[in-house]
């Protein structure tokens, strides 16, 4: 694993680049037992897209949602991921967006369940369609270009339609 000296810090990105940004649940099993993931990663880069902005933009994320660079150890932080109708949402410091994403029952029982998820951000863009998210996130652990930390979780209440 390389250990990059990079900045701690990026603004974070707004809705027109939120739409390029995957969030992909997993659940890792190990000898302390079953755990909640969620790795997000860049899409490939567009025509109009370049590296520098993807790595700003994803850096944004990391920051905003408290992560460090994983070669650092994993600590636990403020910002909260919530639970609501097969969807995690997660506070990662805009003033008024939140990033979104769409879990299966099995990761959102155990993730409400647990109170608690691992989440880890890839800095750099995946490389084409083709390129399986273990791919990539192993890519940028061993780039030193991936960031991960801990949040809690909680269960939002069902809104009432009335």
């Amino acid at each position: 694993m390389i250990q990059t000296d990079m900045p701690t810090y990026a603004p974070p990105p707004g809705a027109d680049r939120l739409g390029r940004i995957r969030v992909v649940p997993g659940i890792a099993v190990s000898a302390s037992g079953r755990s909640c993931h969620l790795f997000l990663a860049h899409d490939p880069l567009e025509w109009r897209e370049d590296h520098p902005t993807v790595s700003r933009d994803m850096l944004g994320i990391a920051a905003g949602l408290g992560l460090t660079p994983s070669w650092q150890s994993s600590r636990h932080f403020v910002r909260r991921a919530y639970l609501a109708e097969g969807r995690v949402f997660l506070d990662y410091g805009h003033e008024h967006l939140v990033l979104q994403g769409q879990v299966d029952g099995a990761w959102y029982t155990l993730a409400a369940a647990s109170g608690y998820i691992r989440l880890s951000v890839a800095l750099d863009a995946r490389l084409d369609e083709g390129t399986d998210s273990p791919t990539v996130l192993a890519a940028a652990r061993d780039s030193g270009r991936l960031w991960s930390g801990i949040t809690t979780t909680r269960v939002a209440a069902p809104r009432r339609v009335g």
